[in-house]
């Protein structure tokens, strides 16, 4: 079993304050939101499958990785966790003096799969697998779901995720007993597709857009976990490279359509930010923070197509 926790600080601070203050802007990044965060989801995936070891032979055409367990509304899942023999032992360790912070974890009953996502004292994200030395010079040991267990001068140290969003220094509120239900609008926002003759056809627009895109907006602050499994996405390689993200539909069937998109596009580009390879995932969920147009990059049966979201409201 495989699970993947995801530091939300990004998400909750997008989806807050002057960020949100256009209803129509707030509610058309919420959309390229849940493509970016399914899309960042997978890159983590992926860059753990990369780290298996040389030696095993890749087959010609890589299968999709099985999709991870999700949880962006915490900051933290409880699982199943790997860690190496006796490692159990230091479950109790005290918390590191190390000036580290855990962005991330991804736990597996694979040794080679297993990895945090760890910042240093410069703030830098890095990846690390089982045996590779952090800042400070600690050694990773295990990976917990909500922690990893370090090794520092002979003894074990924890490292926890973080109980609340990092920019956030009021105490922490408790989680409500009951998720939020799924909203399901019935129109989205003013979508333009263009393909490569640059033709553009503004798709039809509802009486009621405001409202319904509110709907996703407030979904995604309150519970962004509700919103799981609207889209599916998966890896796609070609002669070795990789190349992006294919969509296809989730829990919803007819979002793709509503916001132009088909199943089976695949996905090249976010705002500018070329998802050529597994860790640009996330870069491009960071690059929405300052975006004044969305935009997605996207091959069609091979084709190249734009498709941009309006932010006007």
């Amino acid at each position: 079993m495989q699970t993947l926790a995801w530091n939300t600080a990004f998400l909750r601070h997008a989806l807050s304050g002057r960020f949100m203050q256009h209803t129509a802007q707030a509610a058309n990044i919420a959309l390229l939101i849940l493509i970016a965060w399914s899309v960042g989801s997978h890159a983590w995936t992926w860059w753990a499958k990369s780290r298996a070891p040389a030696a095993a032979a890749a087959p010609a055409v890589p299968a999709a990785p099985p999709a991870p367990q999700v949880d962006i509304a915490a900051l933290h899942l409880f699982g199943e966790s790997h860690a190496e023999p006796g490692a159990e032992t230091a479950a109790d360790a005290p918390e590191t003096p190390l000036n580290l912070t855990l962005r991330g974890v991804f736990s597996s009953d694979d040794p080679e799969a297993a990895y945090a996502i760890i910042a240093g004292p410069d703030g830098k994200e890095t990846g690390y697998a089982l045996e590779d030395e952090l800042p400070g010079g600690a050694v990773l040991k295990a990976v917990f779901p909500d922690r990893v267990t370090l090794m520092r001068n002979g003894r074990n140290e924890s490292l926890s995720l973080p109980r609340q969003p990092l920019e956030n220094t009021s105490p922490p509120q408790p989680a409500p007993l009951i998720s939020a239900p799924v909203p399901q609008p019935s129109v989205l926002p003013p979508v333009i597709a263009r393909g490569q003759d640059g033709q553009e056809a503004p798709a039809p627009q509802g009486p009621d857009i405001g409202a319904a895109l509110r709907n996703y907006r407030e979904a995604l602050k309150a519970n962004p976990q509700s919103l799981a499994g609207l889209v599916h996405t998966e890896p796609v390689q070609q002669d070795g490279k990789f190349m992006g993200y294919r969509l296809q539909p989730g829990a919803d069937a007819g979002l793709l359509g509503r916001m132009g998109l088909q199943p089976g596009d695949v996905v090249t580009a976010v705002n500018g930010v070329t998802l050529d390879s597994p860790a640009r995932g996330q870069e491009a969920l960071r690059a929405l923070a300052s975006a004044s147009d969305l935009r997605l990059t996207l091959l069609r049966n091979g084709t190249p197509h734009s498709v941009a979201f309006s932010v006007q409201e």
